[in-house]
């Protein structure tokens, strides 16, 4: 009887030290793990120059964007997180920014769907700052040099297309490398190319032969068809994705900098017109970039463009 007893007792004992061990692990092991993390802060600020929002989390930002138009917006996803207290609505009337709007859901994964409804189209300058996401709209010039055409489809972007009261219709699609999407009822429909205001028009028309009055929205979920090439001396060649405003600068970083061999002088940006095919070489010097105060120095990279570094 005194061994059963012995025994036992030794066995809850284990039982014991392995639930206190258990419960001293910090909550946040879990949640970590998983990449999730919740929004800390939002603010607006109305500067001299730019209308300013300031997003936090508990680490790191990923995030995608797109601008659209009609009404004007800027759609930002922001990856496996949560809204924490923030309420699905925040006014703001601040520069051209009029509300905020936060939805909350899985798409497949953990996101925040950041609309940012705006007074006209503008161009944000979106970066990363440590734990924080920036999102700045200069005011314009009286010219509207800083005012941008809608965003244009193009192959790899994921799209979703809801159609009203009808989700056996909607669906979450990804562009085709021929430029096509495929669709119930009404098949392949060329996306690429045009705005998604366009598309949404073209798929209205095709879904009238079947619904008396469809109601169709298109919003761009990913934006997968920006790119660029950054190829010769610098420690990661390749092919980049574009989602953000940067630099010869900051695409030589975002490559792993230069190689011990390579001619920083040297630098060419080939770019190519869409509309006439037609090829412009820039002559880049390293040295000119760091000793100018002029920005222009340090062209600003555009989809498409190939970098090369002798």
């Amino acid at each position: 009887m005194g061994r059963r007893y012995n025994y036992a007792t030794a066995v809850i004992g284990m039982l014991g030290l392995l639930i206190s061990a258990c419960s001293s692990m910090p909550a946040s092991v879990a949640s970590s793990s998983q990449g999730e993390q919740t929004l800390t802060d939002l603010r607006v600020m109305d500067l001299s120059d730019k209308t300013e929002i300031v997003i936090q989390g508990e680490k790191p930002i990923t995030y995608t964007y797109v601008l659209l138009e009609n009404p004007p917006r800027v759609v930002i996803n922001l990856l496996s997180m949560t809204r924490g207290s923030y309420g699905r609505l925040i006014k703001v009337d601040k520069g051209i920014v009029r509300e905020i709007a936060l939805q909350e859901g899985r798409n497949p994964h953990l996101a925040i769907k950041l609309e940012i409804s705006l007074n006209q189209s503008i161009k944000p300058d979106v970066r990363t700052q440590n734990n924080t996401l920036l999102i700045d709209f200069p005011r314009s010039n009286n010219d509207g040099e800083r005012v941008v055409d809608e965003y244009r489809i193009g192959p790899e972007d994921v799209l979703e297309i809801m159609v009203w009261k009808n989700a056996d219709l909607s669906r979450t699609v990804t562009v085709r490398p021929d430029g096509k999407v495929s669709l119930p009822l009404i098949g392949d429909i060329q996306a690429s190319g045009i705005s998604t205001g366009e598309l949404k028009n073209l798929i209205t028309q095709r879904m009238k032969d079947y619904i008396s009055t469809p109601e169709v929205s298109v919003l761009v979920s990913s934006i997968n068809s920006y790119f660029y090439y950054i190829l010769g001396e610098v420690v990661k060649p390749g092919k980049y994705p574009l989602k953000e405003r940067i630099t010869v600068l900051q695409a030589v970083s975002m490559a792993g900098g230069f190689t011990p061999f390579a001619s920083k002088n040297g630098i060419a940006v080939f770019r190519k017109d869409p509309a006439t095919s037609t090829e412009t070489k820039f002559r880049i010097r390293y040295d000119d970039i760091i000793s100018s105060e002029d920005p222009k120095k340090n062209l600003v990279i555009q989809s498409g463009d190939t970098i090369v570094i002798p």
